[in-house]
């Protein structure tokens, strides 16, 4: 072993601070892998030869400012942007609206009051002209009683609850208490000063809660406001309702233990928001399958023949658009398409007896409200919208006998009834779905062909896509 701590040989060329860390490095690995000597000269005679030269040495206290001025790269030169072009919503010569979100609705502002005796109720962001209050989905009650005469006046309270009341003639009647709020405003027990006379403004406020809970089932969303009566032998009742309660108690100034009770009740309407994820588009049926399939969902089935031998079945396309969630105020574009031999086509053609604006193809809306009591379960069914159904070209009589295969088509739109005021939900006991219902039935009572009646399950919300809840 040697001393590597001897002075270098001349030919050794130092290459700057790092060298001597390098140096010392090989040396103490020569020490403890037993490096020869002449391998550990090699070594450093390679290091000192190849070695770059040292970089530039900056001073540790030149100001950072000077080190970065020295590496900054020239910017271009900058010139006002040209200004954007100037937009319009409606579209140009040659454009379509593939979608258009309309504007948001204002808040209401107006104050609805109700005045019984003595006792005024105020409730604050209502419509000028609505007949009675209405809240959306979690609503906030802002409103204030005013009292005429209050030097006898002992309490004051308010109260907001929620019920559901079912009939069917299977299985009996139910009533649920969804909810019950109630306030305590003002009370001369709890008042410090026993002499101290009721205000005579007193401000409240409730929020309406988004679920309620029934044995067995929680979190279920709170039913709009709704009232509805079939009557007949399997006759069937749904009500929900929604009140505000005011109750004032006053001392009698002859008798001072008799105690008088006010009571006010008002009747509020409920109706949560809801509103698709998107907006129906515009166009049509053949130009979305190119470029755009998923806008449109897509439901098939069979029209049976009664002998398949003389004519065979059809096949029957039903489309509608994708989201099935749609808004009460829609426009719902439909196409229905038939596919099969020719001859069995022919028997959705028009008779010489029908009428020009007959035709084998309807299209409605189906709402279904189903109520269960007991186990037992009652249900029925009202149209609530009827389709507007064209034909297609090329019209029926260009159909001959040169093809074996056909199809017919038509299209149409569908709107809801403007009596309808809620969307479909689900409250447990109370269930309210909704179809689009299609029918087609051949021209003549004796075709081999059956008539059929295909149903698609949708989802009518109260906004359109694009208006906020508020």
């Amino acid at each position: 072993m040697f001393n590597y701590r001897r002075k270098r040989p001349s030919n050794c060329v130092s290459a700057g601070p790092d060298s001597r860390q390098w140096n010392d490095s090989m040396a103490h690995t020569a020490t403890n892998f037993g490096m020869s000597e002449y391998l550990y000269k090699a070594l450093r005679s390679c290091r000192s030869s190849f070695s770059p030269s040292p970089p530039a040495f900056t001073h540790p206290f030149m100001p950072l400012e000077s080190s970065l001025t020295q590496n900054i790269v020239s910017l271009p030169p900058y010139s006002d942007a040209s200004p954007p072009p100037s937009y319009s919503s409606n579209p140009a010569c040659g454009e379509q609206s593939i979608q258009l979100s309309p504007r948001s609705r204002t808040r209401p502002t107006g104050t609805w009051t109700k005045k019984s005796g003595s006792v005024s109720l105020l409730l604050m962001g209502q419509d000028d002209k609505a007949s009675s209050p209405s809240y959306g989905r979690q609503g906030s009650v802002n409103g204030m009683i005013t009292l005429d005469g209050r030097d006898a006046v002992s309490e004051v309270t308010v109260k907001l609850e929620g019920q559901m009341y079912l009939i069917i003639a299977q299985g009996g009647t139910e009533t649920t208490q969804m909810f019950e709020l109630s306030q305590t405003l003002w009370s001369s027990d709890s008042s410090v000063d026993i002499t101290a006379l009721c205000p005579s403004v007193i401000p409240f406020n409730f929020r309406f809660p988004s679920t309620f809970s029934v044995e067995g089932r929680p979190d279920i969303p709170l039913p709009p406001s709704i009232d509805l009566h079939y009557p007949g032998s399997s006759g069937m009742m749904v009500s929900t309702t929604y009140t505000l309660k005011v109750k004032v108690k006053a001392r009698s100034p002859t008798m001072g233990f008799w105690t008088k009770v006010k009571r006010m009740s008002v009747p509020l309407d409920y109706f949560p928001r809801t509103r698709p994820p998107y907006s129906i588009s515009n166009s049509d049926l053949f130009s979305d399958l190119k470029i755009a399939p998923e806008q449109w969902h897509q439901t098939v089935s069979v029209i049976k023949s009664r002998s398949r031998d003389d004519v065979p079945p059809i096949d029957c396309h039903l489309f509608i658009p994708s989201s099935k969630v749609y808004a009460l105020s829609d426009t719902i574009p439909f196409h229905v398409n038939l596919t099969g031999a020719l001859r069995s086509l022919r028997e959705f053609l028009p008779s010489s007896s029908s009428s020009k604006d007959s035709s084998p193809v309807t299209v409605t809306l189906l709402r279904q409200t189903s109520v269960e009591i007991n186990g037992e379960r009652g249900w029925k069914n009202s149209t609530i919208g009827k389709g507007t159904v064209r034909g297609i070209p090329p019209p029926f009589s260009h159909l001959t006998c040169a093809s074996r295969e056909g199809s017919l088509d038509w299209e149409g739109e569908i709107q809801v009834s403007k009596s309808v005021l809620v969307g479909g939900f689900n409250a447990g006991s109370l269930c309210i779905k909704d179809f689009i219902v299609l029918s087609v039935k051949p021209s003549s009572s004796r075709s081999y062909l059956q008539s059929l009646e295909l149903a698609v399950n949708v989802r009518l919300v109260t906004e359109s896509a694009g208006i906020p809840d508020f």
